[in-house]
């Protein structure tokens, strides 16, 4: 990777769908590299295929991250929500209010570029606009910046258990919606 020697891709800026269309860099060395071309990462290629096998058994995919403590919403690549939009971010907030219930932390909800900024070739997109999941987010976990990403072990249960509200809020939600 170039004079510098930089090796890696961002493996959230790497998926097929509206791929380099903004917020990601073709820099090497930039940590939102997108890779050479869409799904030029093993790993992504891998989930990917998989996801296609079940997407109709799916009936909500999230992306998980760290950390800002953020519920985020198609789409990444464009400022324009989903038409579907105003249904995500109700439940999204369904599912923020039981995450809050466990442990009091707040999570903000919105669209990627609404709470962050353009984010093009994300899995949560992907997932959404390709495979055709019809609930789709991307969470950004604990903290808010004190520990940034070495967030304190005595920090690791409680996040998993507020994050555990959440899914099983949402998903209880959309099996009720099916019925």
């Amino acid at each position: 990777g170039g004079i510098l020697h930089c090796k890696g891709v961002d493996a959230n800026r790497n998926w097929g769908f509206h791929w380099n269309e903004g917020g990601s860099s073709n820099d090497k060395c930039s940590d939102t590299y997108h890779g050479p071309s869409a799904f030029s990462e093993v790993e992504n290629v891998a989930v990917s295929n998989f996801l296609l096998t079940v997407k109709d058994n799916l009936i909500f995919y999230n992306s998980i991250h760290s950390y800002s403590q953020l519920i985020l919403l198609p789409w990444g690549f464009q400022q324009t929500p989903p038409d579907d939009y105003e249904e995500m971010y109700a439940l999204a907030l369904k599912g923020g209010d039981a995450l809050t219930a466990v442990h009091g932390k707040t999570y903000e909800t919105g669209c990627i570029p609404c709470m962050l900024y353009i984010a093009s070739g994300s899995s949560t997109d992907w997932a959404h606009g390709e495979a055709g999941i019809g609930f789709t987010t991307s969470m950004e976990l604990r903290d808010t910046g004190n520990y940034g990403f070495i967030l304190p072990a005595e920090q690791i249960v409680p996040t998993a258990e507020e994050t555990w509200a959440f899914h099983i809020t949402v998903i209880r939600e959309l099996a009720m919606a099916q019925k």
